[in-house]
């Protein structure tokens, strides 16, 4: 916009200068605007570490189809590098052949980097790579020591929660698809993801005999009606569920309150290159510090992602317009 407004002022130097004066003023607001929109101060929150409590981090989906590398800001980056248990939604298989020029190589990377601990790989984008596309992902996220949740070898694996122990906290999580393809829900002896059934309220009950807190990640198609997803949400935290989390597509959605727990219904897309619309590069990161004493604070921190960097939000439009989708960003739960 800016070059052809400057272009347009070489061409009309005679005549019409009150017209000239006020485009030079729009030309000048709007490169004012790009700057505080692009070079905005990061908010980085530090993880409230000591050696009794637990801080957990969650991201939404990592979508990165291109060979390149995922620039996190400095900010970003120390969240998850100062937090005990780190957690992303995966919408991108590791494919075996895996080397320099892979797609895989920059997301094993990234997953080590940043000590994401956790994978989700139940997401709807995820599944429509195919099977050999999330077992190839679960061979190489074993290679590398890192646990993932959401699919298995049969019903009992995918529904399995993943524990992590702290010096006086533990934790539980779990995932599940809310409406998975047709033919994708893992069976007795069936290759697939979890889904929402008998064996997924086994698996809730053990994570609550066995944890402190239980945080399940629930995987939303795009297209699900908002009414379906509140039934879920609230389904999972009558089980026993502590913190739900949606890692769905689509925009950031409101949060919710429910019965001493809380519901996050989308969090967002951490990243995804080529977004075509604005909300495929927001959302939000929570960061979940447990103290030994049972008391819960999550903080919801907006980020942005493009096809150049990935970075914590501080103040600005985006900012605030994150913030207002979620209805708030402290959340407060006592176990």
């Amino acid at each position: 916009m800016q070059s052809k407004g400057l272009h347009y002022i070489k061409q009309s130097r005679v005549m019409n200068m009150p017209h000239l004066r006020w485009l030079l003023i729009i030309l000048i607001i709007s490169s004012v605007a790009v700057v505080y929109l692009e070079k905005q101060e990061e908010r980085i929150v530090f993880s409230a570490r000591d050696n009794s409590s637990l801080t957990i981090t969650v991201g939404g989906n990592l979508y990165s189809f291109k060979q390149q590398n995922i620039p996190f800001s400095r900010g970003l980056g120390e969240i998850f590098n100062l937090s005990d248990v780190n957690l992303l939604s995966l919408t991108t298989p590791i494919f075996r052949d895996m080397d320099d020029s892979n797609v895989g190589h920059f997301i094993i990377e990234l997953l080590e980097k940043y000590s994401i601990n956790l994978v989700q790989i139940s997401d709807q984008q995820f599944l429509s790579f195919g099977v050999t596309g999330l077992l190839d992902t679960v061979n190489a996220l074993g290679q590398q020591g890192i646990d993932f949740i959401g699919a298995g070898l049969n019903e009992v694996d995918a529904v399995a929660p993943v524990y992590f122990h702290g010096k006086e906290i533990a934790l539980g999580v779990l995932a599940v698809n809310a409406s998975p393809p047709l033919g994708w829900a893992a069976g007795v002896n069936r290759f697939g993801v979890a889904t929402f059934g008998e064996r997924h309220d086994e698996a809730i009950t053990e994570a609550k005999l066995s944890a402190d807190i239980v945080i399940a990640l629930v995987s939303f198609p795009e297209d699900i009606l908002e009414e379906r997803k509140k039934e879920l949400g609230m389904a999972l935290v009558d089980k026993g569920v502590h913190i739900v989390v949606g890692t769905g597509s689509g925009p950031v959605g409101k949060v919710e309150y429910y019965r001493d727990s809380v519901i996050f219904y989308n969090i967002g897309t951490l990243w995804s290159q080529e977004a075509v619309y604005s909300y495929e590069r927001e959302s939000v990161v929570l960061q979940v510090v447990v103290s030994a004493e049972g008391n819960v604070v999550i903080n919801a921190i907006p980020v942005v992602g493009n096809g150049y960097s990935c970075k914590v939000l501080n103040k600005g439009f985006l900012y605030y317009k994150i913030s207002r989708r979620l209805g708030g960003q402290k959340w407060e739960l006592k176990l």
